[in-house]
This record gives C-alpha cells, sequence and structure tokens, in this order.
C-alpha cells in the first residue's frame, strides 16, 4: 500500500514540474530577418499573423495604415509597427520596447498612489 502511494505522489510530482519546452524565449525578432518592403499587406499579414493593433488614416489619395506586432523576447516586450501606404509596406520600426521589470515596478507605483487615494477618501 505505502508503495502505491509513493509511486502515485512521484507520478503527481512530476506531472506538476515544470518543462523547459514549453515555453521558449525567442533569441531575436522574427522580423531581424525580413526584407519585405514592397510586399502587400495580405501577403504580409498571411505570413506573419494577425497584429495586436493597427492605425489608419488618409493623407489626400492614400489610405496609410500601421500594424502592430508584440514580440517577447529574452523577457524583452518588443513592438514593432509595420506602415503600408495603399496596402504596399514602406517601413518597418521598432515602435516600443519595455521590460517586464518596468512594467511590475509602474504597476506598483500604480498600486500604492492608487492605496494612498482610497486611504485619504475613508
Amino acid at each position: 500500500m505505502r508503495f502505491t502511494i509513493l509511486i502515485l505522489s512521484a507520478i503527481v510530482l512530476i506531472s506538476c514540474s515544470t518543462r523547459k519546452e514549453y515555453y521558449k524565449f525567442q533569441d531575436s525578432s522574427v522580423f531581424v530577418k525580413a526584407n519585405e518592403l514592397g510586399s502587400n499587406k495580405a501577403a504580409f499579414i498571411s505570413k506573419y499573423g494577425q497584429p495586436i493593433n493597427k492605425d489608419l488614416k488618409k493623407e489626400g489619395n492614400d489610405i496609410i495604415e500601421s500594424l502592430y506586432y508584440l514580440e517577447d523576447i529574452k523577457g524583452v516586450m518588443v513592438t514593432t509597427k509595420m506602415k503600408f501606404v495603399n496596402d504596399k509596406l514602406v517601413e518597418q520600426s521598432n515602435y516600443k520596447i519595455d521590460t517586464v521589470d518596468k512594467k511590475l515596478e509602474e504597476l506598483r507605483t500604480q498600486l500604492k498612489t492608487n492605496g494612498r487615494r482610497i486611504n485619504m477618501l475613508r
């Protein structure tokens, strides 16, 4: 009976452990080797997937659309902006780079500030 409990405990512990293969950080952006300037928007999206956000505006006869892609590269959050004019890619740029630690610190500051406000209202 003890042997059975020991074996079952070992199986449960092993199944709960994390494995390194489940989540691997990227070493670099998927866009580092991209040479997509001039490609059309539909082909770009089919290759890289849907963006997390977009901007859209019209200047004269041109439709300008910016697509934003977010990547986690070794714990650094990188947002890459792809600018399309009339459905043709004309620019690729790093829009924003944040570390996870920076975001956590911002949240801590907000919580402290909001906590003080709540205490003053009591």
